[in-house]
């Protein structure tokens, strides 16, 4: 648990730094962020003591004793929730997470557990998915958002520049006057 808090601690200083320093590039963020996000994924199947034991202890671990999968489950969605809804970083920089969300945890259940979670591992997929197609959704939304912003300001510099023009080719009031 305190690896865990460790590490979501120096994602959040990461984050904060962007704002503070600038020679910390977008991209660095990013990928900061991503390493960030993959340890605490990795940190929280790992947690579970069944999948500890089984991965670092070498054999089977304690057979009377279950994985407890909902845990597993939850510390994945709380992950991938953060990574695609928290965290500034483009849907494209979110690939290994969302490619070791669906794999490292059907992996080393599978090659420990005898009663495979299948509806779990489904369910880790359909969420995976769907934050994905979200995120991706989301994402064009803003550019889509900031193209038409973009137009408006050019549209209203032109007409400005166009306004300017033409008050400044005709006779001025003043001479007139």
């Amino acid at each position: 648990d305190i690896v865990f808090s460790m590490v979501t601690f120096c994602m959040t200083v990461g984050i904060g730094a962007q704002w503070r320093w600038r020679w910390l590039s977008p991209m660095a963020l990013e990928i900061y962020c991503v390493v960030c996000v993959c340890i605490v994924l990795m940190l929280g199947i790992l947690r579970e003591r069944w999948y500890f034991a089984a991965v670092f202890g070498g054999g089977h671990p304690d057979s009377t004793l279950k994985p407890d999968n909902g845990w597993v489950m939850m510390m994945i969605n709380l992950s991938v929730v953060v990574s695609h809804m928290s965290v500034p970083i483009r849907c494209c920089m979110l690939l290994p997470i969302q490619v070791l969300s669906v794999v490292v945890f059907p992996l080393i259940a599978g090659m420990y557990d005898s009663d495979f979670p299948v509806a779990t591992v489904l369910a880790v997929w359909l969420f995976v998915g769907l934050s994905m197609d979200g995120r991706r959704t989301w994402e064009l939304r803003e550019r889509e958002l900031y193209m038409r912003l973009v137009q408006e300001k050019t549209l209203r510099a032109q007409s400005e520049f166009e306004l300017s023009q033409r008050q400044g080719s005709g006779p001025s009031k003043r001479a007139t006057s």
